[in-house]
């Protein structure tokens, strides 16, 4: 089936499209740019105030220096960075950054407001967009009630903050900036296709102040309000940029954050960054301290490699701090890798590394666990060499473990030698200075080199009688692949006939692809005399290659899906922490006069919304009764809901019958899989094609993690186009007078071929957690079959 996702089929086809994310404008002036807001306030008067005393911070400075001079040397125009910040008037002996650079105000509520606005009036599609806040933070009553889940605004604290007026109950600080107020901008941004990265380097910015290492005079947190009904003031700023967010085009940009602090806990300042000489280290906010250090590691090239990095940093050399908080679309690169520095991504995961125990005199493990398996592309046989950063900042190998096992999430290291390094490294781990690394630390994993997997076998088509040019040119192009492009594709080629995972077949003019079996997939066929006639045989390769690594990466996966081992087992499963719910809209209103599929005017669609014209397909999502029927251009509505009183992970994925795979919350209008306790989330799909004599099977996999190490566990890398691409476009334009059917049904799946819907826990996963502690995956999978359209009820 081709699914036609409401509102932003486009930016299904960008992420499926490796060469759409590196298209550039033609017109130089229409370029993506880097563009920043960067705000370090440090000179806050501690006698200005009488209730909270917001005592100066010299790291807020070093802080916003450093994030402006980087970059400028990555190639970012003076012009497009705002520098909101003033040099300390009194260092405390402290290192202070020594700059040129002069700054375009000092941190007042209003230099900063209208910082943020002018960078909203002036976003273009495709810029990117940083947003940096040092400074004091703290929160306070919500504006609005049941606005924030914990009844408090987080905000930042301006120069210019007052104390609460007298006779106001809830004790709100005048001129505070609010997360609401900052949420405004980053919509307003997003709205007209900027992509934005929230940098909030102050207390209590998990939800969106900074311990200057001097006793505080701050309360603790929440005394300053009491929960009740209040009216939204001070909104015209709100109002504004929701103007601008109006104004924003189909296809919002991205967005991720990083925060310092959970919003309940104080961030910390120290001279840092810790790996470095004592005589290059400066006060710093922790989080932008190590966030800039491992800018220049060629080694990070997304934000989850960032996160990765500084998460490894943190658990090293700065025990006492909080670990800071990653969230969004963590593997895009940084700044859309328009960054002079921008290398080629490559996957990296933590391991923790436990402490020696008090009764070892060595520091030897036998195995390792790491936070990466079957799902994220990791095979048993592959060398993952596991690092640990250098005083210049640079990453150097300590151990090489080979992948014995793995599950869906996980796989087990065990010692290998590779390289230089031999695996007798394992009996008395050592660190970076030679000395017995004996405590707990997480150590950064990325592959060495990967296992050759040609296990997926192809049967080859068999000639007919009286070949064509372009069939031999087939053949030949199949003769002629090499052992390496044989082990990239991850296949083997058979003979007709022989046992086989998918069959090649001419049929006229075209290829057929098929999966070998039971077949409950439909990848089409490949036009291979119109392919020859355009280049002879390189055209064939150039798309029967991609799609033939396309077909053996799903099914691979979905073999992971159907095995119980390869998920693992868990008792306490966190997808049980969610409810999945399916709401059906049918109605005449879905077609357009041509027969083509179309949204209802009147459904009233919002991306975390279902229209009020959907029903309920029954309280699990569907019946018991021999199932639900669907119709070409049905719309169906999948709200996902946390249940829980804890915050999870939450990526639902769909694998279609033509073998694509959609990562759903990339479809909505934000990549954010976070879940907080309470949240529903709603992706919507409607069936635009028409069905041949075959049963399709889809499958909805919703994997809900727990929350580990500050950073969202994402999914997104399994996104991937239909086997054959072009075959389908070609089918999912076409229009039948016969409307078929596709029937849901719920129930246990039979021998005899998935003839139902299996709504069940296939198990779980650990993951490595803050402290080493395990933290957990699970999935509820839902399979959708499709009997032929001559047997289809009405």
């Amino acid at each position: 089936m081709i699914r036609w996702l409401v509102a932003i089929l486009a930016h299904v086809a960008l992420l499926a499209s490796p060469l759409a994310a590196n298209a550039m404008p033609e017109d130089d002036a229409a370029k993506p740019r880097v563009r920043a807001v960067i705000v370090g306030n440090t000179n806050y008067d501690p006698s200005a105030t009488e209730v909270i005393r917001w005592v100066p911070l010299i790291g807020a400075y070093n802080d916003a220096v450093m994030v402006a001079e980087t970059l400028l040397k990555e190639g970012v125009a003076r012009d497009d960075i705002t520098l909101i910040t003033e040099k300390p008037k009194d260092d405390k002996g402290l290192t202070i950054h020594q700059t040129d650079l002069v700054p375009d105000g000092i941190g007042t509520r209003a230099a900063i407001l209208g910082a943020l606005k002018k960078v909203v009036d002036t976003t273009r599609p495709g810029d990117e967009v940083l947003i940096s806040f040092s400074g004091h933070g703290y929160h306070q009553k919500e504006m609005v009630e049941g606005n924030e889940p914990d009844g408090a605004d987080e905000i930042f604290i301006p120069l210019d903050i007052g104390d609460p007026l007298p006779g106001d109950p809830d004790k709100r600080l005048p001129r505070a900036i609010t997360d609401d107020e900052i949420g405004a901008v980053i919509d307003a941004i997003r709205a007209k296709g900027g992509n934005v990265t929230y940098l909030a380097d102050f207390c209590h910015s998990g939800d969106t102040m900074r311990n200057a290492g001097e006793p505080s005079d701050m309360p603790p947190a929440g005394i300053l309000f009491k929960k009740k009904f209040v009216e939204i003031g001070n909104g015209d700023f709100v109002k504004d940029l929701a103007v601008e967010t109006s104004k924003g085009k189909p296809g919002w940009g991205t967005f991720v954050a990083m925060m310092a602090a959970p919003s309940d806990t104080e961030a910390k300042q120290r001279n840092a960054p810790a790996f470095r000489p004592r005589e290059d280290r400066a006060p710093h906010g922790i989080l932008t301290a190590y966030s800039f250090a491992n800018l220049g590691n060629p080694a990070v090239v997304t934000y989850r490699d960032l996160a990765t990095r500084v998460g490894s940093n943190i658990s090293e050399y700065e025990k006492k701090a909080p670990l800071p908080l990653f969230d969004g679309d963590l593997d895009r690169p940084i700044l859309g890798g328009l960054l002079k520095s921008a290398g080629e991504a490559r996957d990296s995961w933590l391991v923790v590394k436990p402490s020696r125990p008090r009764d070892s005199e060595t520091m030897e493990v036998d195995s390792l666990e790491m936070s990466a398996g079957s799902f994220n592309g990791v095979t048993p046989g592959t060398i993952i060499a596991l690092s640990s950063v250098r005083q210049n900042g640079e990453e150097q190998v300590l151990l090489y473990g080979k992948v014995e096992s793995t599950t869906a999430f996980t796989a087990k290291l065990v010692p290998a030698s590779f390289d230089d390094i031999d695996a007798s490294a394992w009996q008395d781990i050592r660190d970076i200075d030679g000395d017995r690394f004996s405590r707990e630390a997480k150590l950064i994993a990325t592959i060495a080199q990967r296992a050759i997997d040609v296990s997926f076998r192809v049967a080859r088509p068999r000639l007919p009688a009286s070949p064509t040019e372009a069939q031999k040119a087939v053949l030949r192009w199949i003769d002629g692949l090499t052992e390496l492009e044989l082990g990239k594709m991850g296949v083997t080629f058979v003979e007709p006939g022989d046992e086989a995972d998918l069959l090649l077949n001419f049929d006229g003019r075209m290829l057929a692809v098929s999966e070998a079996g039971t077949k409950v997939t439909d990848y089409g066929a490949a036009d291979i005399e119109a392919l020859y006639a355009e280049d002879g045989q390189a055209e064939i390769g150039f798309v029967l290659g991609p799609s033939l690594t396309r077909a053996a990466r799903f099914a691979r996966l979905r073999k992971v899906l159907a095995s119980d081992d390869a998920m693992g087992t868990q008792a306490d499963n966190p997808s049980q922490k969610v409810a999945v719910r399916f709401y059906l809209l049918r109605s005449e209103d879905n077609f357009n006069a041509d027969g083509s599929c179309r949204i209802p005017p009147s459904a009233g669609l919002a991306y975390e919304k279902v229209s009020p014209m959907s029903r309920p397909l029954g309280d699990s999502g569907f019946t018991d009764d021999g199932g639900r029927v669907f119709r070409k251009c049905d719309l169906l509505s999948i709200e996902i809901e946390n249940t829980s009183g804890e915050e999870v992970y939450i990526n639902p994925v769909f694998f279609t019958s033509s073998g694509a795979i959609y990562w759903l919350p990339s479809l909505r209008s934000s990549s954010d899989v976070r879940y907080p306790p309470g949240r529903k989330g709603v992706a919507h799909l409607q069936f635009g094609k028409e069905m041949d004599a075959q049963r399709l099977q889809d499958e909805l996999i919703v994997l809900v993690s727990e929350q580990g190490d500050g950073t969202a566990v994402s999914y997104a890398k399994l996104v991937q186009q239909p086997v054959l691409v072009a075959s389908s476009e070609a089918e999912g334009k076409l229009v039948a007078g016969e409307t078929p059917t596709m029937t849901l049904r719920s129930g246990g799946a039979s021998a005899g071929g998935l003839d139902a819907v299996l709504n069940s826990v296939l198990g779980g996963a650990d993951r490595s957690g803050t402290s080493g502690q395990a933290t957990a995956t699970g999935a509820v999978r839902f399979e959708f079959t499709v009997p032929p359209a001559d047997r289809a009820g009405s």
